[in-house]
């Protein structure tokens, strides 16, 4: 495939939203304003960023996609936008995410957008400092990933989102001068295989079942980095729960993207990511590292909870951005045991977290004495896992008689949607509810059951939005391949209408096509499911 080549001037520098360098896991908005006098016989685009991103010219959905390259290079898009300016105002919006991990499909690099745009052969919009962004935090962090292969899971705080930040007549009052630039170095950049992009809304066609959501079963978590500022080590997590009597085994998930150890009355449970050293020469070399960078162990698991009081012990290594720990007891009533910080019938509600300590990871054969190190608590209701705390839900399907271009939901109603195909792309629709409200968005391929199960085989599938008062348009910005899309409002003031749920996808027209044609039609297939998705 031909590539067109980059400018020969390079101007610009690569931006960043200042307040989030520090998290792992970090979203920026952007927006450049400028004015033409005339117009353009040619105008060319070429845009990149360090992971994922959507761009907006004049209010208009232009494009969007993933650009990891090899290594430090990142691969540069190109197009004509000619069509898409006008005398006067015009205005690229930008949406952009990056995560400080490497994932199967991308290195770890520096985070950064950048542009150029040329009118007639001369630069005339880069980025730079003077471009705005958005200063408040609308994405949650301290998420868990989705998988080892992915990024993190998306959760939105709406009710701080920048409403109508890609239209031309926003007004950015509130928006600051992007205050982190760095260099472009052209031999960081690599042209991309030419194409025009084309970017449809693909409606969900039916609603498939429809019902009613319960929590059921028993689960409690705990997050560290919460509890604790700055939060980096060996922590210790400890909770007690009285069992009236019983001496079975029970089932348990255990949903945790770091290294751990998890004990029940002083006996080791449990252990992920323990390994033995690979580096020597490393100063971390016996500290593993979080985020499901080691190997992870499957989440099921089997425990004996004693007659009387029983203490539940976590050993966990911690980043600033761990998403915390969270237990699930399928075969427990939700609410049938309470977890204290001390075997006292009054105690309080929650867990003891202490640390940092200085006994390593790999060091650990048992539980710790913390006596020396800083002590504080942790009792929170809102979840820190969306994924695992869905877990705990039962959904009892009804007959489906609403309309698909239009869901009004109560607390805990749920609907399941098909899409006409499977569909690799973005969720968009438009929410209206009360400020506060919550809604879980469940994508995936196949039904178990009634239920579009919000974990599948170590993947978590689930984006979680908190909504504003009134209404807004959202849409995620990770893709995401997917056949069906459940919808659950969690939390309802009084209902949540959702209007127009879609998914975006981009289809690529490349100037030069690849063909592919075997006398074996089953690959014929499979490059044609390539192609679609």
């Amino acid at each position: 495939m031909a590539s067109t080549p980059l400018p020969e001037d390079i101007r610009g520098e690569w931006v960043w939203n200042q307040e989030s360098l520090t998290s792992i896991d970090s979203y920026v908005f952007l927006r450049r304003d400028f004015t033409l006098f005339e117009t353009p016989q040619v105008a060319e685009l070429w845009v990149t960023s360090s992971h994922a991103f959507h761009l907006y010219i004049n209010g208009r959905h232009f494009t969007c996609g993933s650009m990891g390259g090899v290594g430090v290079r990142h691969y540069v898009l190109y197009f004509d936008v000619g069509y898409t300016l006008e005398v006067g105002n015009n205005s690229l919006a930008v949406v952009a995410h990056h995560i400080d991990i490497a994932t199967y499909a991308q290195q770890q690099g520096e985070r950064g957008f950048w542009c150029q745009l040329n009118l007639d052969g001369e630069p005339y919009v880069w980025t730079n400092d003077e471009w705005l962004t958005y200063p408040y935090e609308v994405y949650t962090g301290r998420q868990p990933r989705i998988s080892r292969a992915s990024t993190f899971v998306e959760t939105v705080d709406l009710k701080r989102y920048p409403v109508g930040w890609q239209e031309s007549d926003f007004k950015t009052d509130d928006w600051v001068e992007a205050g982190y630039t760095r260099e472009v170095i052209h031999a960081e950049l690599d042209p991309y295989p030419a194409f025009e992009p084309t970017s449809e809304l693909v409606p969900v066609r039916n609603v498939l079942v429809a019902g009613r959501a319960t929590c059921l079963h028993l689960t409690t978590h705990v997050c560290i980095a919460q509890a604790v500022k700055d939060a980096q080590g060996l922590f210790m997590a400890e909770t007690f729960v009285q069992v009236p009597d019983n001496d079975d085994e029970t089932m348990l998930y255990v949903f945790c993207d770091d290294p751990y150890y998890f004990f029940v009355n002083e006996e080791l449970v449990k252990c992920q990511a323990w390994r033995e050293p690979r580096d020597w020469a490393d100063p971390r070399w016996d500290t593993p590292r979080c985020f499901q960078q080691e190997e992870v162990i499957d989440v099921v698991g089997t425990v004996i909870l004693q007659p009387g009081w029983n203490k539940i012990t976590f050993l966990q290594q911690v980043e600033p951005d761990s998403a915390g720990i969270t237990l699930v007891f399928p075969a427990l009533a939700a609410g049938s045991l309470k977890f204290l910080r001390g075997p006292d019938a009054f105690g309080l509600p929650g867990w003891n977290v202490a640390g940092p300590m200085r006994t390593p990871f790999s060091k650990i054969h048992g539980t710790v004495f913390v006596d020396n190190v800083p002590h504080t608590s942790y009792y929170k209701i809102t979840p820190c896992d969306a994924a695992a705390h869905l877990l705990t839900y039962q959904f009892d399907s009804e007959e489906a008689t609403l309309p698909p271009n239009e869901l009004v939901l109560s607390e805990g109603d749920f609907a399941i949607l098909e899409l006409p195909q499977y569909t690799r792309g973005y969720v968009d629709c438009t929410f209206i509810g009360s400020a506060g409200d919550i809604v879980d968005v469940v994508y995936g391929n196949t039904l178990q059951g009634s239920v579009l199960s919000p974990y599948d085989r170590g993947t978590r599938k689930v984006i979680t939005n908190t909504l504003r008062e009134g209404e807004c348009q959202w849409h995620s910005v990770e893709a995401h391949g997917m056949a069906c899309i459940m919808v659950l409002a969690r939390q309802a003031a009084t209902r949540i209408t959702i209007r127009d749920l879609s998914v975006r996808r981009l289809d690529r027209s490349f100037h030069e096509q690849n063909l592919f044609a075997c006398s074996d039609e089953l690959m014929n297939q499979i490059w044609e499911v390539g192609e679609n998705t």
